[in-house]
């Protein structure tokens, strides 16, 4: 991308390609350092909730709490709460992102070490103290997956997102299994102190690259889906959630504590086997199935996880003739594969709706804490009642996509309906003047910001772009408007009815 300069000087070829070629370098190298930071994000984030709630390190830590609830509950329900608050107020969390982040960080990673070591408030019940930690984990859980789902969601290229999702958990299913194999307590009680570190440097690392680009994606530019496909987009995000939660709960990952231990899988080729699905059905249901509606497009990826509740039943299992080994490799993949394919239907949805990023990753959070909540209060010490809650996810699934089905038929058949056009507000002039000079809807929304007065930092915010990308469209701008700054630009605007 080559940007105009406004004084018109060093204009001439050989700068010029210099210029365009040192551009693209740094382009290119920041493009890769959101690769690196957003996949190292995601792995040492899920290194962290699995060695709090598996590791032998903090069997009793994660016991002490057993009177209150089953660790993994109180987890969760700081998950739910730090994610619901993003549903619900995206924007005023965006503006105070700093902050809230710095406080999130510190909290998370004191009740981590707390939580390793309960015994340094012998003045408290041990008992409330984990409990505290384990809310404030899950509190630094949902802002990470937040902004490191968000953070992915800007590459270019979808299959590159679903690629480093992919990777991420992968990576994760190793590292937590060689320091389960290899490591004492004590060194997972050191690996669960610094995956927190991590995930947050990641995260700042990642968001500099992005502010720093001026070639970083703008999200609003991208394709968004039309009705039906958006509603159909927006029930399924609320649906993958609810059937995630479940799987969850009925594998070994869904209790924390010295009763919920899991094994390795990488004691033997149980990894390969789990490697091999995840790349097969990610690039066979999440990445060659583009070009379908948004129904028969997510139909795939469904059939997997609502056929994997049949090896997560022991009864199924048992009458298949599956060996332990076989039905744990099996149930690892499909666990893994159902949090891949939510990661990846929220990245989707980021970049194909009109809804605040934010808001979109709340939804998809929020929904599968609740859930995750009340499976696990239903299903412990209850595994009768796994097998009825197998099939009435079964049946809410078929009765949702026949719903999804039908009104989609019904919305084609309904004649296309004329739009009332939008009454001229106070803002007419400058819509007519991005009219005038040709300015893009996007760069249309930064001018009428600019024209009100506001400040890069506040158009930041408001439409949820990233430093760099809020530079580019104001230089565009001005190269449009024939202007080399703001002042000139309220001087256009003030003689362009004169």
């Amino acid at each position: 991308m080559v940007r105009g300069n406004d004084s018109g000087e060093g204009m001439g070829g050989n700068a010029g390609k210099g210029d365009a070629g040192n551009g693209h370098a740094k382009g290119a190298r920041r493009d890769w350092t959101l690769t690196v930071c957003t996949a190292v994000g995601l792995t040492f984030l899920s290194v962290w909730s699995d060695l709090v709630g598996h590791g032998s390190g903090y069997f009793a830590s994660a016991d002490a709490v057993a009177e209150i609830a089953n660790a993994r509950v109180l987890f969760l329900t700081g998950l739910t709460l730090s994610t619901a608050l993003y549903l619900l107020m995206p924007f005023m969390l965006k503006r105070f992102e700093r902050v809230v982040g710095c406080l999130v960080a510190a909290a998370s990673m004191a009740a981590t070490v707390l939580f390793s070591f309960p015994e340094a408030l012998p003045f408290l019940p041990t008992s409330y103290v984990c409990a505290g930690c384990l809310c404030l984990i899950g509190v630094g859980y949902g802002w990470l997956a937040v902004h490191l789902v968000c953070q992915v969601a800007y590459k270019d290229d979808y299959v590159t997102v679903v690629m480093i999702l992919a990777a991420s958990l992968i990576a994760k299913t190793i590292l937590t299994s060689l320091i389960n194999m290899y490591g004492p307590a004590f060194a997972h009680v050191a690996a669960a102190l610094v995956s927190p570190v991590v995930s947050f440097a990641a995260v700042a690392w990642a968001q500099r690259a992005l502010d720093r680009s001026p070639e970083t994606l703008d999200l609003a530019e991208l394709p968004k889906v039309p009705e039906p496909d958006r509603r159909v987009l927006l029930v399924l995000l609320v649906l993958l959630p609810v059937l995630r939660a479940l799987v969850r709960g009925l594998s070994k990952m869904g209790y924390w504590g010295s009763e919920y231990e899991v094994e390795n899988i990488i004691d033997g080729l149980g990894f390969l086997v789990v490697i091999a699905l995840m790349i097969f059905f990610a690039r066979v249901t999440l990445v060659e199935e583009q070009g379908d509606d948004m129904i028969t497009r997510f139909l795939p990826p469904f059939l997997v996880i609502i056929g994997g509740f049949f090896l997560l039943d022991p009864q199924v299992g048992r009458l298949l003739g599956l060996n332990e080994w076989t039905s744990y490799i099996l149930t690892t993949f499909v666990e893994l594969f159902s949090q891949l394919f939510h990661w990846a239907l929220i990245a989707l949805s980021i970049r194909s709706l009109n809804v605040h990023p934010y808001r979109v990753v709340g939804i998809g959070y929020a929904v599968y804490g609740v859930f995750s909540i009340a499976y696990a209060l239903l299903l412990q010490d209850k595994v009768e009642l796994s097998s009825v809650l197998i099939v009435l996810a079964m049946y809410l699934f078929i009765v949702v996509m026949m719903l999804l089905f039908r009104s989609g038929r019904a919305k084609g058949e309904q004649p296309a309906e004329r739009k009332p056009a939008a009454p001229a507000g106070g803002e007419e002039l400058f819509h007519r003047i991005a009219e005038h000079y040709g300015l893009s809807p996007r760069e249309t929304e930064v001018f009428v910001l600019l024209a009100q007065g506001r400040n890069r930092t506040y158009i930041q915010n408001a439409l949820f772009l990233a430093e760099g990308t809020v530079k580019t469209h104001t230089s565009r701008i001005y190269q449009k408007l024939g202007v080399s700054n703001r002042q000139d630009m309220i001087t256009l605007v003030q003689e362009f009815d004169s």
